[in-house]
């Protein structure tokens, strides 16, 4: 009879392994992945505000719920609170300029992207992103 290791009775088990340090090349990977994020999603969020202000608040909350749920990766991830904080900083309120209306809704319907940003349910691939460079995957 073959005798498993500890930590193949763990695996075996299915109990997550303490999470490795992160290299700084994933730290690096982390911050990019959010500043691209954070960047279409302002956009995205600033036109809902001008276009569609009667879903601003459930696009805000989605955008809350995806940011927590990359935190929690990143957490579990052992991240730096340097990379945690850029989900701090990532924060609706934070992203949103607040630029005269009309000259927002003009750039807005003028320039489309942040429609199929948002109908693609584009943000979400924040969280993907995030977990693939935890688990070293990227």
């Amino acid at each position: 009879m073959r005798r498993l290791t500890t930590l193949a009775m763990l695996a075996a088990l299915s109990v997550p392994l303490l999470a490795q340090t992160p290299i700084p090349e994933r730290e690096a990977a982390v911050r990019a992945v959010f500043a691209r994020h954070i960047k279409d999603q302002a956009r995205t969020l600033d036109c809902i505000a001008v276009i569609e202000p009667q879903r601003l608040a459930v696009a805000k909350q989605d955008w809350v719920d995806i940011l927590e749920s990359a935190r929690k990766i990143l957490e579990r991830g052992g991240f730096s609170p340097e990379s945690m904080a850029a989900v701090a900083a990532a924060q609706p309120d934070k992203l949103m300029i607040s630029a005269e209306p009309e000259k927002m809704r003009a750039s807005c319907v003028a320039d489309k992207v942040w429609e199929d940003h948002w109908f693609r349910f584009m943000a979400y691939g924040l969280v993907g992103d995030v977990r693939e460079i935890v688990e070293g995957r990227r």
